[in-house]
């Protein structure tokens, strides 16, 4: 099973970077540490920056994930911080001094775990890192709304009202970014739905324990551009669609917020609801005890590999349904990272559309992993201990096709 490290790089007012001394061997390391057993990585994180500095952060999101050779699953997050660090009340006593040191005067002692001892400077080394302490400040957005605080990781309740009608296929142009849009149930905000609503239209309430809150477009508002939050997201993140929505997901957030504004007022905007993608992160699918995967039924398999250099690789199944509704329509995807050991494979997450679960699909697509990389999956936390069971080899393996 792998192990999940949270790592936090928490800047100040000044985009200084805060780094504390290790007391065993004098090194300088960033927040951080093992995330507990089901703990959302975002959640890890907050309380890993509370316990070792005693810095509650005004604003933490993800930046990447990757794994090390050692085989550790590292969340990395940025944070922004105010106030002095302390470590009084870390519980392990790792460091009693923290510093904010200029991102570009960084002392050149890091500190690494066991067999992972470079991965700051590894981590350091990447201009996706560093660069977040400017833009990290500007890009989160707060707001009080019909009595609603919309803040990065402070829950809150939306009234909504929604259209459930299917989305039209994108004009030439894709003029609103729907090619490259997270997928989930989008919704706007709303004090009080009124009833009847106009026919294909519900209204609800839906609670976001940690919603990404973000600017729907800092640079031109309204508008969907290299500058709106669609784009951005995508290429932060590196994918778009649902798979961009699942790692939002694995990353600790079940919604995202959108501030804009209206005659000069702010307001939030588009809203997604990802609770869905994030239920499925924490708690993958098990199949045993339900049907094994027919061939006949026709679902088509997309196996991918993708290199990331010094972070490592990781493979992509994705599904297609017998008969797609449309172009790339899928029903089911999951992610595997490879272990350094070679031989292995790390599920970082499974998703299976209600109307397509039941069918042996999840376990399928772990199947056609392991047979294509040749290598063999890991139990993981995001399954089931009957799933866990069943992939260390503790319980017999049905055989799927594709």
């Amino acid at each position: 099973m792998s192990t999940r490290v949270a790592l936090i790089t928490a800047y100040n007012d000044k985009g200084e970077l805060l780094l504390g001394r290790r007391n065993d061997n004098d090194k300088w390391t960033v927040p951080g540490g093992h995330l507990d057993e089901g703990e959302a990585p975002a959640d890890g994180a907050r309380r890993e920056l509370k316990e070792e500095t005693g810095l509650d952060p005004d604003t933490i999101s993800p930046v990447t994930t990757f794994v090390t050779k050692t085989g550790l699953n590292i969340f990395v997050f940025s944070a922004f911080v105010t106030g002095t660090p302390h470590g009084r009340d870390d519980p392990d006593g790792e460091c009693e001094e923290w510093k904010f040191y200029p991102t570009d005067s960084l002392p050149k002692k890091l500190h690494g775990p066991k067999g992972d001892e470079n991965v700051l400077e590894q981590l350091f080394a990447r201009n996706d890192i560093l660069t977040k302490a400017e833009p990290q400040q500007s890009e989160h957005a707060e707001l009080d709304e019909h009595g609603q605080r919309f803040k990065t990781g402070h829950p809150v309740t939306v009234n909504f009202v929604r259209n459930t009608q299917s989305s039209p296929k994108a004009p030439p142009g894709d003029p609103y970014q729907q090619r490259i849009e997270p997928h989930g149930r989008y919704m706007t905000h709303r004090p009080d739905v009124v009833s009847p609503l106009p026919k294909g239209w519900e209204g609800g309430s839906v609670q976001f324990k940690n919603p990404l809150v973000i600017p729907f477009n800092p640079s031109n508002e309204g508008r969907y551009d290299s500058t709106s939050w669609k784009a951005r997201l995508a290429n932060t993140h590196g994918v778009t669609g649902r798979a961009l929505s699942q790692r939002l997901a694995s990353l600790g957030h079940d919604g995202i917020v959108t501030i804009g504004s209206h005659k000069g007022r702010p307001e939030t905007s588009e809203i997604v609801d990802l609770t869905s993608f994030h239920k499925l992160v924490v708690k993958a699918e098990s199949v045993l005890g339900k049907a094994v995967l027919d061939p006949s039924l026709g679902y088509k398999f997309d196996v991918r590999h993708n290199n990331l250099g010094a972070s490592g690789s990781y493979t992509t199944v994705k599904v297609r349904p017998p008969k797609p509704l449309y172009a790339g329509h899928e029903v089911a995807s999951a992610e595997f990272y490879h272990h350094p050991d070679g031989e292995s494979l790390v599920p970082n997450s499974v998703w299976v559309s209600d109307d397509h679960q039941g069918q042996g699909i999840a376990s399928a697509m772990y199947s056609q992993a392991e047979d294509h990389t040749q290598k063999t999956i890991i139990p993981s936390t995001n399954q089931t201990p009957a799933g866990q069971s069943l992939w260390a080899g503790n319980a017999a393996a049905p055989q799927f096709g594709a």
